[in-house]
């Protein structure tokens, strides 16, 4: 495979999650969810070793965060309350609570930063204020 399948991939993936997205009932959207995963890794060349989890879940976070979705989090809680326990579908919706754990995880860092650097530009503004006085 050359570097425009690769490429091609997130796209593939992120056509497919839309039929998630859309989907009103929970057992249609993880018959979307299986299609979707399946599409990662598609264009690989088929000499190459099956990608593993390690290999997957990257590209799967890196995918999930491209299509920006406010809700995923409760998304990935209602799959996983409403899907088979084992198979398949369960294995990608474990993924998905693992890929979606992790954005919220980063999402909380990012939020914690930004008001850790207001705090510290609010502290030097005091600070100058009171040297003034």
């Amino acid at each position: 495979g050359g570097e425009g399948e690769e490429n091609e991939e997130p796209d593939r993936f992120n056509e497919f999650f839309k039929g998630v997205l859309s989907s009103p009932l929970p057992f249609q959207k993880c018959q979307h969810l299986v299609e979707a995963f399946r599409s990662i890794g598609s264009g690989r060349d088929p000499s190459l070793p099956p990608l593993s989890a390690d290999d997957l879940l990257p590209m799967v976070i890196s995918s999930l965060s491209r299509l920006n979705l406010p809700r995923l989090f409760s998304l990935s809680r209602l799959l996983t309350l409403t899907s088979p326990p084992h198979g398949e579908v369960s294995y990608w919706v474990a993924t998905l609570e693992a890929a979606a754990e992790y954005l919220w995880d980063e999402a909380r860092r990012e939020e914690d930063e930004a008001r850790k650097g207001k705090a510290g530009e609010d502290m030097m503004k005091l600070e100058g204020m009171l040297a003034k006085s």
